[in-house]
């Protein structure tokens, strides 16, 4: 069984020397080098594949982790007259404890720090037996492993999967069948956004929310019928988007209408290559870009517009309480002196004189949280887990949030009032 999927270029074009470069979910460990022939390239980077919620605490309360670790070990034939070499190789998967009882860590590390001691303009063949030594070690020692390759017009193609362990197959396998999960296509899903994420930069969307395009099986080797299912997904991502109320979302369908645009130039081409049959559907894409562009113009005018009205209730309320303390300012000259002060206003005055730290603190308390949120992380993940626990429960999670806030809503006026009045 083959599995299709397709990382998005502009230019119809990856560059294979680029790969590792990356920062998402976290940073690879990898060398990208070459001799006179080859190009090699492995990298592996830790990934979380945990649905539990809130995963870093619970697995460790629990006893147990949704970390893999994913290694890629592929290279590409230097060819003067074949400019469009594919990159062919495996990927590697380990469960995290697999990963340190079987010592690949320390041999992965090993290797790749001996190929890039090697110097690549020799024509040293060093290179070559230190990366077949290293695909060999880690075959020997994953849970388990599938083919891939990748073309330089974006085209990945994973198949022929194979597993480490006799035992972890099976229980894995029946695992699947009992909760009816497809365990062969999402384990090729997972490797096939592995490979995305090293070879791809998230240019028009938010890196965590990239599961537009997954893999499409490939029944035969000429048969083209995947393709349609990830054009018609990446249409309707369009679509989806376009009907929400953000400017920044229009920019990202723009973004995914120009990959649309070089993935159906793609198509065709291997369409006429192979003297496939496969009809392809027409979209109009122009009028869609301008009525995209159109939407993006009227929202940006609405929220240009709502954003000066409120620039104006703003300037009016400051208007209004720099006249009320005016007047209360000159009419305070003229009062009595000998009338006793107001026994409410007196405590209120008394308690701010003794306790003046509170307002600074609350100024220095805003500052640091708006200033975390510039220099700190986006924790995607925690954010995620909270949206997923309120949708799963959302009665229970409504009622608690309600609760949680009254009872200290009633705290804070309780200690608030015996602070003021004694």
């Amino acid at each position: 069984m083959f599995y299709k999927g397709w990382v998005p270029t502009v230019n119809g074009r990856l560059s294979f020397k680029i790969i590792g470069e990356t920062r998402y979910p976290t940073e690879p460990e990898y060398v990208n080098s070459a001799d006179g022939s080859h190009l090699y390239v492995a990298a592996l980077q830790s990934r979380q594949l945990s649905d539990v919620l809130f995963e870093p605490v619970a697995g460790r309360l629990l006893g147990y982790s949704g970390r893999f670790e994913f290694i890629l070990c592929a290279r590409s034939r230097k060819v003067r007259s074949s400019p469009d070499s594919k990159l062919i190789g495996r990927i590697f998967l380990f469960h995290r404890s697999t990963f340190a009882n079987s010592k690949a860590k320390g041999i992965f590390r090993s290797r790749v720090k001996s190929m890039r001691a090697l110097d690549p303009g020799a024509l040293n063949p060093g290179l070559k037996e230190e990366y077949l030594q290293l695909s060999q070690a880690l075959r020997s020692r994953c849970d388990l492993y599938m083919d891939v390759v990748v073309n330089r017009d974006g085209i990945v193609t994973l198949s022929h999967l194979k597993w480490g362990d006799q035992r972890l197959e099976r229980n894995t396998e029946q695992h699947a069948v009992a909760i009816g999960f497809d365990l062969e296509h999402g384990i090729a899903d997972q490797m096939y956004f592995f490979v995305r994420d090293l070879t791809h930069q998230h240019q028009h969307h938010g890196n965590d929310a990239d599961t537009i395009i997954t893999t499409q099986r490939q029944e035969k080797p000429d048969d083209m019928s995947w393709c349609l299912e990830i054009m018609y997904s990446l249409y309707f991502h369009i679509i989806t988007v376009k009907r929400k109320e953000n400017p920044s979302e229009h920019v990202r369908a723009l973004g995914i209408l120009a990959y649309l645009q070089s993935y159906k130039n793609i198509i065709k081409r291997r369409k006429e290559l192979i003297q496939s049959d496969l009809k392809l559907p027409e979209f109009d894409d122009a009028s869609s870009k301008e009525s995209i562009k159109a939407t993006k113009d009227y929202i940006d005018f609405k929220l240009n517009e709502q954003k000066r009205n409120n620039d104006n209730q703003k300037a009016f309320l400051l208007w209004v309480v720099a006249t009320a303390f005016t007047v209360v300012n000159f009419t305070v000259g003229f009062a009595d002196k000998n009338l006793p002060a107001n026994p409410t206003v007196l405590s209120v005055a008394n308690f701010l004189k003794t306790n003046a730290y509170i307002l600074p603190t609350l100024a220095i308390a805003a500052l640091t949280y708006s200033v975390s949120n510039l220099i700190m992380k986006p924790r995607y993940d925690f954010k995620r887990d909270v949206v997923r626990l309120s949708i799963a429960s959302r009665g229970v999670a409504i009622t608690c949030a309600l609760g949680v806030g009254a009872a200290m809503l009633a705290i804070g006026l309780y200690h608030a009032r015996n602070l003021i009045l004694g």
